[in-house]
Parts: structure tokens; C-alpha cells; sequence
């Protein structure tokens, strides 16, 4: 059995509470971080390392302090850390230090971006590369696939309102370069697009936003379902599900039925994976 049974298997009676209802991240947060290992821990917080981005270019244009609003969560460092960072840059990832000091030395090494689009083309060239520290398996992974998603969405997005696009898109791999430069319709990526093939049509018009969000969620839970596969108990679940649960709670502040829709249904899939693996394991 695996170290997160318990952990995995603990997961329904915490849902069942009160105050995850109303804020599901939070009260998964609390309750993995001392449950995880430290490794698994940091791995799980470096998933949200692409609000951390927009965070440190906010802190950094805003030495006055930045508008409560603007900050993303959730993140892998919080403001505290964000804010001592630009004192001691010691444990910070070199991606993120580098461009502090870079930032404010007026060095840029892709001054046709904005601040915050070439601390992420930073990142992800380091991701790529697999020189990112405490960056591996699932949460390389998830980043990647995550940067391709915004990538698709933000070419959809500016192409269906006939603006350019190609200095808003991430290219950090062929992947990223081909959105980049096609014009075609599957931006010339065919079955690369894999899990993300009905986003095309989903943004076709902007007809129905709502619907397009919905898209854009089914294609990340799907590819999350793919990583973890049949591993119920490992700690790629563990990262898949805070992943999901950081989801709901958009949907829960924006739009609160589809929320509550997006959360039962990860619910009932919580439980009957549940069952159905720990019946398969006692046969």
C-alpha cells in the first residue's frame, strides 16, 4: 500500500466539513503540508510556481506596495518570502534571482516581453532544460503542460478578437514556438495538441466564455488523471487533487453553481476511486 493511504483515504471526511466547503484550498493545504514528506511538500508547492511569477513582477513594479487583489494564489512562496527575497536571494531558485537582480540593473534578456512574460520565459527555459532546482517528474511535468494550456488559450483568445499574438505566447520549446508562428487552425501541432484538441473549437466565436472555462479545466483534469493513471495513493495524486481542489475555488468565487458543480464531481470521482482501489488491493 502506498505511504498516502492515509492520507488519500482521509481525504472524504475533509471534504465533509464545513469550512472546506467554503474554502477548499486552504483547508487542503493545511492538512497535506503536515502530512507530506518535506520533499513531497516542496514539490507540491513548486506546482504553483507560475503565480509566484506574477507575484515577484508585482512586488518588484510596486516597491509601494501592490494592490491586495493582484496577488495569486496559490503560490509557492508567500509574500513574506516574496518580499525578503529581494533582501537575500539565497533561497530563491537561480531563475527567480537572477532576475531580480537583473531587473534592477535594467538587464534584459528578452526586452520584447513584458517583466513578467520574460521572468516566466526564464523559468520555463530552466524547466525545459531540467536545470530549474526542485523542479522533476510530476511537477516539471504539470508546468510544462500548464504553459503549453496558456499558450493555446492565450493564441485562441487574441486570434478570435483579430489581434497578434506572438510576442504574448511563451515559446520556450517547439511546442510553444509552433502556436507561435502557425497560422493554422491547429496552429500546424495536429495530434500534438492531444488533450487540449477540442480548445480550438471551444473558443471558435467566444460565444460561450463559460463554456471555453470549462474546456480549458476538463483539458487539465484529464491530462491530471492521465499522469496519476492508476498510482491512487502517490504523491503525484496527492499534488493532482490540490491542483483540482485550487480550481473549484476559482469557479466557487466566480461563477458559485459551477463551482459547487465542479466540486461534487470531484467528489464523487474521490470516492469511487477510493473504493474501487481499496477493493482491488484486499482481493
Amino acid at each position: 500500500m502506498s505511504e498516502y493511504y492515509y492520507l488519500i483515504s482521509s481525504l472524504p471526511e475533509l471534504t465533509a466539513g464545513e469550512e472546506f466547503q467554503s474554502h477548499p484550498y486552504d483547508v487542503f493545504h493545511t492538512f497535506v503540508r503536515e502530512e507530506l514528506s518535506s520533499s513531497d511538500y516542496d514539490s507540491f508547492r513548486r506546482c504553483s510556481l507560475l503565480n509566484d511569477v506574477a507575484n515577484l513582477v508585482a512586488i518588484l513594479e510596486n516597491p509601494n506596495g501592490i494592490v491586495e487583489r493582484s496577488w495569486n494564489t496559490p503560490s509557492c512562496f508567500d509574500r513574506t518570502e516574496l518580499e525578503e527575497s529581494l533582501q537575500d536571494t539565497d533561497n530563491m531558485p537561480t531563475f527567480m534571482a537572477d532576475f531580480i537582480w537583473d531587473f534592477r540593473n535594467e538587464k534584459r534578456l528578452y526586452p520584447q516581453l513584458k517583466a513578467k512574460d520574460e521572468l516566466l520565459r526564464r523559468m520555463m527555459d530552466a524547466v525545459d532544460a531540467g536545470t530549474a532546482e526542485g523542479i522533476t517528474g510530476f511537477t516539471r511535468d504539470y508546468l510544462i503542460f500548464e504553459v503549453h494550456l496558456r499558450n493555446l488559450i492565450t493564441a485562441l483568445s487574441f486570434r478570435e478578437a483579430g489581434s497578434p499574438y506572438t510576442q504574448h505566447v511563451i515559446d520556450f520549446d517547439h511546442f510553444s514556438r509552433q502556436i507561435a508562428a502557425s497560422p493554422a487552425v491547429d496552429f500546424g501541432l495536429k495530434g500534438e495538441l492531444g488533450l487540449m484538441s477540442a480548445l480550438p473549437d471551444a473558443f471558435e466565436g467566444l460565444r460561450n466564455p463559460v463554456g471555453a472555462e470549462k474546456a480549458v479545466v476538463k483539458a487539465r483534469w484529464d491530462w491530471l488523471d492521465e499522469q496519476v493513471d492508476y498510482r491512487m495513493f502517490s504523491p503525484d495524486a496527492v499534488f493532482a487533487y490540490g491542483i483540482k481542489i485550487a480550481d473549484v475555488e476559482r469557479w466557487l468565487k466566480l461563477t458559485p453553481e459551477t463551482g459547487r458543480d465542479r466540486l461534487d464531481s470531484l467528489l464523487e470521482r474521490l470516492h469511487n476511486d477510493i473504493r474501487k482501489t481499496t477493493q482491488e488491493t484486499a482481493s
